[in-house]
């Protein structure tokens, strides 16, 4: 989760934003936040879906007035969904021959 937060923030901000102090705060914060909603929903612990996760992310960094980086992680999830379903289209035809 602190990964993604960082990932999202070096999209936006380029350069030395992981060393940054409040990139390295706002990622804590949004990480307890993100971990704080699947607690109650699984209190003995289980799998959580990645896309359930991305959400919670969206979500807490939109709630902490990222807007920007909020939005430039919706863009690259989205990138990334299509780069899945495309590989997983070459594999299946792959598979097919």
């Amino acid at each position: 989760i602190t990964v993604a937060i960082t990932k999202a923030f070096l999209a936006v901000e380029f350069g030395t934003a992981a060393a940054s102090s409040r990139i390295q705060d706002t990622d804590a914060r949004q990480t307890e936040q993100v971990t704080a909603t699947f607690k109650p929903r699984m209190p003995s612990g289980g799998t959580i879906h990645i896309e359930e996760i991305q959400d919670q992310v969206e979500l807490a960094l939109m709630r902490a007035g990222e807007q920007k980086v909020a939005r430039d992680y919706v863009i690259y999830r989205d990138g990334r969904s299509k780069e899945r379903a495309a590989h997983a289209t070459t594999e299946e035809a792959g598979n097919a021959h």
